[in-house]
């Protein structure tokens, strides 16, 4: 419309606006797509864990006070180190931040803990006694058992048509496995959920 000219005033504005939002929804989904594609190649070294979720905190912080929430860095000081390529966990701890952002209703809290814990049963290498756990906990709407089975399935997701790709989890899910680690999430309809991702400790 603008450019053949039938856009005018007001309208011009608002066609441009309209075709920026949709340039960045389109990018936002190719770019999950190519994630989902091109795992693999990583770049592993001994990353503190604890000071990859203080930078994903204060990356999603505007994020979060926008959505008029509560983004808490984790409370741990003492480094906790995994063999890791960082630019894909944090492209996990994104993932897993910004769902819970989408999911928490206004005035809530999302947290993001770093620990040390005994090996689930999800985490391969069950010789490593010990591993890291990154969890992730909002306090939105939940998921029932029929949700959380397919949650890491491509292409499932609970949105709206036209708000997700239902990539997220499962770019989160192959990195993880990429790492020897494993993925867990405990949740129940309306009383949040928490995302646990382990990995071996380095």
């Amino acid at each position: 419309m603008i450019q053949t000219g039938d856009a005018e005033g007001d309208e011009i504005g608002d066609s441009a606006r309209i075709i920026v939002e949709q340039s960045k929804r389109i990018t936002a989904i190719v770019r999950q797509l190519l994630d989902f594609a091109r795992r693999g190649g990583s770049e592993r070294a001994p990353v503190d864990l604890v000071e990859l979720a203080q930078q994903t905190a204060k990356l999603l912080a505007p994020a979060a006070r926008k959505a008029d929430l509560v983004l808490l860095g984790p409370t741990r000081t003492a480094a906790l180190c995994s063999r890791i390529d960082d630019g894909q966990i944090l492209q996990v701890l994104t993932n897993l931040v910004v769902n819970a952002i989408h999911a928490s209703p206004s005035g809530r809290q999302v947290a993001i803990e770093v620990d040390e814990v005994e090996a689930p049963a999800s985490a391969p290498g069950q010789a490593l006694r010990r591993v890291a756990r990154v969890r992730v906990t909002d306090h939105g709407h939940g998921m029932d058992d029929a949700t959380r089975e397919r949650i890491f399935e491509p292409f499932f997701t609970t949105k709206e048509v036209g708000q997700g790709t239902g990539l997220g989890l499962a770019v989160v899910h192959g990195i993880v496995l990429d790492h020897d680690g494993g993925v867990e999430v405990d949740s129940a309809p309306g009383e949040g959920s928490t995302f646990s991702v382990y990995l071996p400790i380095a």
